[in-house]
């Protein structure tokens, strides 16, 4: 089995910091639970983002801009393949 050449880029693209996860996630005015909900995680997943003691993927990230429409899927693809 081969790897793809991009496979990974689009966590070092999308890798936000916690203030930025929590941010995002004021900036909607909706609650964790509610961004949790929106990328398809726990809470708990969402919480331990937001205080920085776990990252962030890059899938789970681009899901929440997604569903959250703070991104488009071309945005999100620009990002991941930017260099």
């Amino acid at each position: 089995m081969t790897t793809h050449q991009n496979r990974g880029r689009l966590e070092v693209a999308l890798s936000p910091s916690a203030p930025e996860i929590r941010a995002a996630r004021d900036a909607l005015g909706i609650t964790q639970a509610e961004a949790a909900s929106r990328a398809l995680v726990s809470t708990r997943a969402w919480i331990k983002w937001e205080s920085g003691e776990r990252p962030i993927s890059g899938a789970a990230w681009a899901l929440f801009r997604l569903r959250s429409r703070l991104a488009t899927l071309r945005q999100i693809e620009r990002e991941a393949t930017a260099p």
